[in-house]
Formats: C-alpha cells, sequence, structure tokens
C-alpha cells in the first residue's frame, strides 16, 4: 500500500524541501504543505545569495506580492553588502 501522505511527512522532517515539493504535485499533497515547501526553498536560495531563484519561490507563495517579495531581497542583499568582515 502506497502512503503519499508519509512519504512527504518523512521527507518534510527530513528538510528534503525540493523532493516535498515534486511528491506533493506529482501524489496530491495538500496546498499548505506546498506552500511551506517553497517557503523553505526561497530560504535555501536566499542563504546561499541567489536571489533571483530565491524571489521565484517566494512569489509563489499564497498572499506575497512581486514587490513585496523583491522588497525584501533587496533589503537582505543590502543587509549583506554592508556586512563588515573582520580579521580575528
Amino acid at each position: 500500500m502506497d502512503r503519499p501522505d508519509l512519504i512527504i511527512d518523512m521527507r518534510m522532517r527530513l528538510g528534503d524541501w525540493f523532493k516535498v515539493e515534486r511528491l506533493v504535485r506529482e501524489r496530491g499533497g495538500d496546498d499548505t504543505q506546498l506552500v511551506h515547501a517553497w517557503n523553505k526553498i526561497g530560504q535555501y536560495y536566499s542563504d546561499r545569495h541567489k536571489w533571483l531563484k530565491a524571489a521565484q519561490f517566494y512569489t509563489q507563495v499564497w498572499g506575497t506580492t512581486r514587490t513585496h517579495t523583491y522588497t525584501h531581497i533587496n533589503r537582505m542583499h543590502c543587509m549583506h553588502s554592508h556586512t563588515v568582515v573582520t580579521r580575528v
């Protein structure tokens, strides 16, 4: 017996958000799981300073407008570029 809900739950616990997104799309998971996966994938790319890729996922999230997303990413980028690195 195939239990897609358990497979998706396991992948979420493992933090495999790319796989979660694919499984939810293919096996008909819950919309909240898909939105959560998009947020986590956006965060993944944002943490690696891949702003445009992060924006692609953030714009898919419910209630998020492009303007708000790009403003948020621009602020994050500005904060990163103003970070002072000191040598110890």
